[in-house]
């Protein structure tokens, strides 16, 4: 890449943006990252993910990287000294949502600080199939989706019931409860449940992430940046769906994905690649040179 390069901080979302339908980086994304930190970027992953998970999927790049986790709840720096943590404070709110996904079988996950807990239902595999049927019509790729739905809820620790999810709540910090459904209504009926005191944010059609109210990407950049002494100006947010929407606000400079939501696209700088294009090394090359 010709020319030099003008931002401190680089901020990228994970799922379907810097990770693709397979839900891997990809080598030409990973050959920009590399690119960015020997030139002296600070990185920074930007996720709904837990921590761990987060962890496990950049090891391969073999950089220190700073961690938005959950949304925000929690921000560690590139050592993994946490720099921020937000718990959940109602969590009578939270257990009146836990007993209505009971009610309605819907599969959600209770994050703590370092592990995420699914439930997992008797039909889980119709579930899992409903879920992918409602993204595709071939049955190849409901296949596909239905190995990636598997792989990601259940090689967490598993709630087998209710009881199950109120031991948890009740003796551990949660800082964040994220439901599944390809049903909107049900996921819109869950909106009007959140009170004054939580937030609720989604990363997919099929999903509702509920927080701390103030939790969001945005203001955990704001955190980030004060911490490393860097400047909002001096950075620059590429993401894809809602809950990045604050984050490409407040960057210096914004990219969205080629896949991204329209609400995204309408706010950002720049509208990249897909995520199965290699959107990032896309925006790496032609967004971040000075003369841009």
């Amino acid at each position: 890449m010709q020319g030099e390069i003008d931002m401190k901080l680089f901020v990228s979302d994970l799922d379907k943006t810097l990770l693709n339908s397979q839900h891997q980086i990809g080598e030409q994304n990973m050959i920009g990252l590399r690119m960015l930190s020997e030139i002296g970027y600070n990185l920074c992953i930007a996720s709904g993910r837990a921590y761990s998970d987060i962890l496990r999927i950049m090891q391969s790049l073999e950089i220190d990287i700073s961690i938005i986790a959950l949304n925000g709840a929690l921000i560690f720096d590139n050592k993994g000294q946490i720099i921020a943590s937000n718990p959940l404070k109602d969590k009578e709110t939270i257990k009146r949502i836990i007993e209505y996904c009971e009610e309605k079988a819907l599969i959600y996950h209770l994050y703590c600080s370092d592990t995420v807990y699914s439930r997992k239902y008797s039909n889980m595999m119709e579930q899992l199939y409903t879920l992918s049927s409602s993204k595709y019509t071939d049955i190849q790729k409901i296949i596909q989706s239905m190995q990636l739905y598997y792989n990601a809820f259940y090689q967490n620790k598993i709630l087998s019931n209710f009881n199950d999810a109120m031991a948890i709540l009740n003796k551990n910090n949660i800082f964040k409860l994220e439901i599944f459904s390809e049903n909107k209504q049900l996921l819109d009926d869950i909106s009007l449940m959140i009170t004054d005191d939580l937030n609720y944010s989604s990363s997919s059609p099929r999903n509702i992430e509920i927080t701390n109210q103030g939790i969001n990407k945005g203001d955990a950049l704001i955190q980030l940046c004060d911490y490393l002494n860097i400047n909002l100006s001096d950075v620059i947010a590429i993401g894809d769906n809602f809950n990045d929407y604050e984050m490409l606000q407040v960057a210096g400079k914004s990219i969205a994905m080629g896949n991204a939501e329209e609400q995204i696209k309408k706010i950002a700088n720049h509208i990249t690649l897909n995520a199965d294009d290699a959107g990032v090394h896309y925006a790496i090359n032609n967004y971040l040179r000075k003369e841009l």
